[in-house]
C-alpha cells in the first residue's frame, strides 16, 4: 500500500466521521429542540393555572356581601357612588383590569394558549359593559395599554363580543 492509497483511505475515514459528527449534532439539535419546546409548554400551562388563580381570586373578592353589594351599585351607575365607594371599586376593578391585560400580552406573546387568554379578557369585558362600568371605563381608558384598549374596544363593540355579565349571570344585577 503505498501513500497515495493510504491518503485516500485516510479521506475515505475522514468524510465518515465528518457526517458521523453531523448526524450526531443534528440529533442533539432536535433533542434540544425537543426540551425547549416542552419547558415552553410546561410554562405555558402554568401561566394558565397562574392567570385561572388571580381570575379566581377576583371572583372570590365578591362572596364578601359589600363589595358585591357595592360592583353592583357601580355596574348599574359609577357617578351615584360616594368618592371612597368609587375609590374601593376602582381598586377591585383595577385588580381585574391587570389580570385581563396581563393575559392579552401574555397571548401576544404566545406565552399564553389565545383561546385562553381571551375567554378572560371577555370576562373583564363584560363586566364593562355594564353602564357604571363603562362609564369607569371612558373615563381611564386613555391611561391604559393601547394596544389593550384596541382590543377591548373591539370586544365591546362586537355583535359576537360577550354579552353584558348581567345578562348572563342574573345575580349581578342590582337588586337581586
Amino acid at each position: 500500500m503505498n501513500i497515495t492509497e493510504l491518503g485516500s483511505i485516510g479521506e475515505l475515514v475522514g468524510g465518515v466521521a465528518v457526517i458521523g459528527s453531523l448526524i450526531y449534532l443534528a440529533l442533539q439539535v432536535r433533542q434540544t429542540n425537543d426540551r425547549a419546546r416542552q419547558t415552553f409548554e410546561l410554562e405555558r400551562g402554568q401561566a394558565n393555572r397562574e392567570m385561572s388563580g388571580h381570575f379566581a381570586e377576583i371572583l372570590r373578592d365578591l362572596q364578601e356581601p359589600e363589595l358585591m353589594t357595592l360592583v353592583q351599585r357601580g355596574m348599574d351607575d359609577w357617578t351615584r357612588l360616594s368618592g371612597p365607594d368609587q375609590g374601593r371599586l376602582y381598586a377591585w376593578v383595577g385588580r381585574f383590569h391587570i389580570h385581563a391585560l396581563s393575559a392579552f400580552l401574555a397571548r401576544d406573546q404566545g406565552l399564553m394558549d389565545e383561546d385562553f387568554a381571551n375567554v378572560w379578557t371577555d370576562w373583564y369585558v363584560s363586566f364593562l359593559k355594564s353602564p357604571g362600568l363603562r362609564n369607569w371605563w371612558e373615563q381611564t381608558r386613555s391611561t391604559h395599554h393601547p394596544g389593550f384598549v384596541d382590543h377591548v374596544e373591539s370586544r365591546l363593540a362586537s355583535n359576537t363580543g360577550p354579552k353584558p355579565v348581567q345578562q348572563t349571570y342574573t345575580w349581578f344585577s342590582e337588586g337581586a
